[in-house]
């Protein structure tokens, strides 16, 4: 025969298992300073380590964002390549046209100093006759021979200041030819400089005492052979690049 208590207290008490006054059991309380545990406290300590070691691991790149970041690249890359060889281009391109330039102006400079300096000194050419101060067409496919001074002698050389100059067309290349002797005689070779590349046609003008232009000097319809210089000489310049040069020079 089983017997039934009424009283739950009783077993309570049976069990040293008591109430106290704020209704909770005796057995239930915790030691005073410490924290109440978690149910999935083992030991006391917490068991997250499996969540914190997720949260603590990087994220890595997808195929995807790895391809959309090299198509950026390339993209950036190749508009970077274009503008930079659209850069070099452009820089080659203004050194080319500042040395033909400079070759002008160098050119343009030499003939300035020997057109402005035409004196009135007939000479002697290679077969002993006597030629003008200016001559125009010259021998030998000579486009133009004259005497001019100014001809500088830094070594003090036995030697006029005076000199004999000639241009002449050498296919498409202006060449300055000079004598180291005013009166030229054989066996003296004729020194000759490159001027200008590129040059299709020059073309002289002169102007005689009657302000009149001649295309050739001395005049063919003079009366009497002429050996003074012109007071005036224009040469024209036709060029590849730079198109016609004409320049103007009073004597």
């Amino acid at each position: 025969m089983i017997h039934v208590h009424s009283n739950p207290g009783s077993a309570i008490e049976q069990r040293g298992l008591r109430p106290k006054k704020d209704g909770k059991p005796r057995g239930m309380q915790q030691a005073p300073g410490n924290p109440p545990r978690s149910p999935f406290d083992k030991g006391g300590s917490c068991q997250s380590g499996n969540v914190h070691t997720q949260t603590s691991r990087q994220r890595g790149f997808t195929l995807l964002e790895i391809i959309i970041a090299v198509g950026i690249f390339a993209v950036i890359s190749a508009l970077a390549y274009g503008g930079l060889n659209t850069v070099l281009r452009s820089a080659h391109k203004t050194e080319a046209v500042a040395a033909d330039l400079q070759q002008l102006q160098l050119a343009m400079s030499i003939i300035q100093q020997d057109l402005s300096q035409i004196t009135n000194r007939p000479v002697r050419n290679e077969f002993g006759e006597r030629e003008g101060a200016v001559l125009s067409p010259g021998t030998f496919g000579r486009l133009i021979s004259f005497t001019r001074r100014g001809w500088k002698n830094p070594a003090e050389r036995p030697r006029s200041t005076l000199q004999r100059v000639a241009y002449r067309l050498d296919d498409t290349t202006l060449v300055r030819e000079y004598w180291p002797q005013l009166d030229a005689s054989p066996g003296v070779e004729t020194l000759q400089l490159p001027l200008l590349e590129g040059v299709t046609e020059v073309r002289f003008r002169f102007m005689d005492e009657q302000k009149k232009w001649r295309s050739e000097w001395p005049p063919i319809s003079a009366t009497k052979k002429v050996l003074s210089p012109p007071i005036a000489v224009e040469i024209t310049l036709v060029t590849e690049k730079w198109g016609s040069i004409p320049r103007l020079f009073v004597l």
